[in-house]
């Protein structure tokens, strides 16, 4: 679909584009079994140059269904995005990622706020799992510099793992374990950073075992409730 036959899509009527606006995707990637998608968007209606949080999309996905997504990457001036699904667990969200093709127009009723974003000064430290790989590469891009930001992913699938370390930040490191449950690899690697618990804030985002369990784990180690911010999921 041409540029110009989007524009004409979202000039529809001012009540339909008060509800809904729209996209297209530019391209579909699916990772290790298809168990990730790897969407990427164009959204000519979003102003990316005002996210100073972490954003999220709510995307209509069917009917009056709609699921917010977080955009991993974004360039303001291409008006561009990246979103990571995760496609593991069936759902009217997986369902309408697995349906996507290049040039299929998508429609979003909502741009917000996850009103998290990194703290200007101190070592931002993202630990999550498949399903926060928006979030973190999020708040990688809005850490400046980059070099502030690491984190961990905890991954199940070897190749998804694979794709991760070569194709997302290098300070993202993917962990590959049998249960993103486990969460005795992300404290390891944690204890092995020795980070200075006065200048260091953690960021959690997945299931609520993984954020209740990794946030109890920080706060024996040291670490004060207000250097751990969390996120669990969205519908």
């Amino acid at each position: 679909m041409q540029k110009e036959s989007l524009q004409q899509a979202n000039g529809n009527s001012i009540d339909e584009r008060l509800l809904l606006q729209t996209g297209y995707v530019e391209k579909v990637n699916s990772v290790g079994k298809g168990e990730i998608i790897e969407i990427s968007l164009y959204l000519p209606l979003v102003n990316m140059l005002d996210w100073t949080e972490v954003p999220y999309i709510k995307f209509s996905v069917g009917g009056a269904l709609f699921r917010k997504y977080t955009p991993a990457a974004w360039d303001a001036k291409a008006q561009t995005c990246t979103l990571f699904i995760d496609a593991a667990h069936d759902g009217p969200g997986t369902t309408w990622a697995r349906r996507l093709r290049e040039r299929d127009l998508v429609q979003y009723i909502k741009v917000g706020s996850s009103r998290q974003s990194p703290h200007p000064t101190g070592r931002i430290v993202g630990l999550g799992d498949v399903t926060s790989i928006g979030q973190l590469l999020a708040l990688f891009q809005m850490t400046n510099p980059g070099t502030r930001f690491s984190g961990v992913l905890l991954i199940t699938d070897r190749e998804q793992s694979e794709y991760c370390n070569k194709n997302l930040s290098p300070y993202l490191h993917p962990v590959l374990c049998e249960d993103t449950d486990q969460i005795t690899p992300v404290i390891s690697w944690i204890n092995a950073q020795k980070y200075s618990i006065p200048d260091t804030c953690f960021y959690i985002t997945g299931n609520d075992f993984v954020v209740i369990q990794l946030r109890k784990s920080l706060i024996a180690m040291g670490f004060a409730t207000e250097q751990i911010k969390v996120k669990g999921f969205w519908s």
